[in-house]
């Protein structure tokens, strides 16, 4: 019995809310009964797109008649002159392979007597040199 007492009290809820549900879903079923209005439809579709090809076709040629071509003087792009003349100046970049073959270039030999500019000349550079390497070089753990 004691079981039985909430499985009526859901029902009878269940009842006053089906009944509310139901008076909200009439007027909207009465909404819908009314019947679309039927659109006009040609017989056939197909003809009605060939002739807005032909219009739009006769559009266009008339819009070509109208404008007359424009003819556009191109100026004489002389950029790549220029860059190739750049090119062509200074010195030649760095060797290939046949570079054997080759001249050597007078301000390669001539920047040959490093040798005598790395020996220090004074004290000073002499000095500065000796600080270099302990900076420089490796860590006296490595060496």
């Amino acid at each position: 019995m004691e079981g039985l007492i909430p499985v009526i009290i859901l029902m009878i809820i269940s009842a006053l809310f089906k009944n509310k549900k139901s008076s909200e879903k009439e007027p909207a079923n009465k909404r819908t009964n009314s019947a679309p209005q039927p659109k006009p439809v040609s017989q056939n579709p197909f003809k009605d797109l060939a002739d807005f090809a032909k219009e739009f076709t006769k559009d266009q040629q008339m819009k070509m008649k109208e404008v007359p071509p424009v003819v556009k003087d191109i100026p004489v792009v002389q950029e790549k002159m220029e860059r190739s003349q750049k090119r062509d100046q200074g010195v030649s970049r760095g060797t290939g392979r046949l570079s054997v073959f080759q001249e050597k270039n007078p301000e390669r030999q001539a920047a040959k007597p490093l040798v005598n500019s790395v020996i220090p000349s004074s004290k000073e550079e002499l000095i500065k040199s000796i600080i270099f390497a302990e900076v420089l070089a490796p860590p006296k753990s490595k060496r």
